[in-house]
């Protein structure tokens, strides 16, 4: 979790100093944190998530899941880029029965 604020915090282009400030902590929490030599308790957690504008989930979710999700929500937005929402309904529902043959063909 420490290597992800980490990546957040320098994306948003701040120093562990200013992160500390935002979130009224000290720079050695931010540091022990960073290096997951200390966890954060779950309001230090959400102040994070809400300060660097990225999701508690993101912050906690192994990165291998982030770059298949951020991927996958890449390829979704592009798909329906400039699609009306009846037409974004449509390919959902496609997709949705795609999957539903691909799970009966499991079985």
């Amino acid at each position: 979790m420490g290597s992800r604020i980490k990546k957040a915090r320098l994306s948003q282009n701040l120093t562990q100093e200013q992160l500390a400030e935002l979130l009224d902590i000290s720079v050695s929490y931010v540091s022990l944190i960073e290096r997951g030599s200390r966890n954060a308790t779950v309001e230090t957690l959400l102040a994070i998530a809400d300060v660097l504008h990225v999701s508690v989930t993101s912050l906690l979710q192994d990165s291998g899941d982030l770059d298949r999700d951020e991927e996958q929500s890449n390829i979704w937005n592009e798909l329906t880029k400039n699609r009306t929402a009846e037409e974004k309904d449509m390919i959902l529902q496609t997709v949705k029965t795609i999957v539903t043959f691909l799970d009966r063909q499991k079985k």
